[in-house]
């Protein structure tokens, strides 16, 4: 009984819910385009498809038709970026499954990176208050690192 209160006291405080997703956002100048991987921890996922009303929703190491497609809304729906102006048109890529992380890619039609770049990203901000999102961005001439939380999600990225 004294062991257990003992090791309880030294294990609690370490045991704690950690919200945190990571973004690598490349501006590939050959094909002028936005080139966005995103590791976001599976079950956070998961979950965040689930509150959009698919209550089985499991990613599966195997990538199916449903799960690219439910993910992909979401994810879609979370990542937004506006260059001069005008909404970027982004695409799904794909998802790979590495059990505990979950890798996603997306790509923006192709735009010439000569004006501000405005990035707004609120992944799974509507799930955990405490949702902490890293950005990386970079091109030829830039590379920056943001730290994108409820309250400030948005980036303006400029030459």
């Amino acid at each position: 009984m004294i062991r257990t209160l003992i090791l309880s006291l030294f294990i609690l405080p370490f045991v704690h819910d950690f919200h945190f997703s990571r973004t690598k956002a490349h501006y590939n100048k050959d094909t002028e385009t936005l080139q966005i991987s995103m590791n976001v921890f599976t079950d956070d996922l998961e979950l965040a498809v689930r509150t959009m009303g698919h209550e089985d929703f499991k990613i599966d190491i195997e990538p199916d038709a449903l799960t690219d497609s439910l993910m992909s809304i979401y994810i879609l729906s979370k990542f937004r970026s506006i260059h001069a102006g005008q909404q970027l048109k982004m695409d799904w890529v794909g998802y790979e499954c590495d059990y505990d992380v979950t890798f996603v890619y997306i790509e923006s039609e192709p735009f010439s990176l000569d004006n501000t770049l405005q990035i707004d990203q609120t992944l799974l901000m509507e799930i955990f208050d405490d949702q902490e999102n890293v950005l990386d961005f970079e091109s030829s001439e830039i590379k920056e690192s943001h730290i994108l939380i409820n309250s400030n999600h948005q980036v303006v990225v400029s030459k």
